[in-house]
């Protein structure tokens, strides 16, 4: 089985250690090499990119499952103008076989709230969550915002994780 060094990164395919290559198994050295470039097309940062430049490929997702599942794992909250207001809902169903409950809720801007009733939700139960973004929390912002919104359970488990992304135009 031939490894290309480069596709490995700094590591080469010494990355292996003791195993070499046939440790891989059926999957062979291109799932490795896969996960490498993986990892070396999205970077640590988790940033997201800006319009018009290159996006992560769907294969590569990074947004995390928790137990309860999004109707959708990245909102498109459209175009609103600087310090404007949007409200979006979507929906989260419970697959497991337990109620899940929603202890905490946390998004990465103080210009997004998330609102989530009933906190508990029962198996196979779906309820909708509210999200309202206040772009007067970030008065002078204009251009495009990528942010989280996620809830955690009581022990810190996380329940569920959406990406959301909006872009704001000067008020004239």
């Amino acid at each position: 089985m031939n490894i290309h060094c480069g596709a490995l990164g700094r590591w080469g395919a010494g990355a292996l250690g003791r195993w070499g290559a046939g440790a891989l198994g059926r999957w062979g050295a291109g799932a490795l090499a896969l996960l490498f470039l993986g990892i070396s097309l999205c970077g640590c940062d988790n940033s997201v990119a800006a319009p018009g430049s290159q996006s992560i490929p769907a294969q590569f997702d990074l947004i995390p499952d928790g137990f309860l599942r999004p109707s959708s794992k990245r909102i498109d909250l459209g175009t609103v103008r600087q310090r404007g207001q949007r409200r979006q809902t979507f929906a989260l169903s419970n697959p497991t076989g337990y109620p899940v409950e929603v202890a905490n809720l946390h998004t990465s801007c103080p210009c997004l709230e998330i609102e989530l009733e009933p906190r508990v939700v029962k198996p196979s139960q779906t309820v909708i969550a509210v999200l309202k973004l206040d772009l007067n929390e970030e008065p002078d912002f204009v251009g495009y915002l990528a942010m989280e919104a996620e809830g955690r359970t009581a022990d810190g488990d996380l329940a569920f994780a959406v990406e959301l992304h909006v872009r704001a135009t000067a008020t004239e």
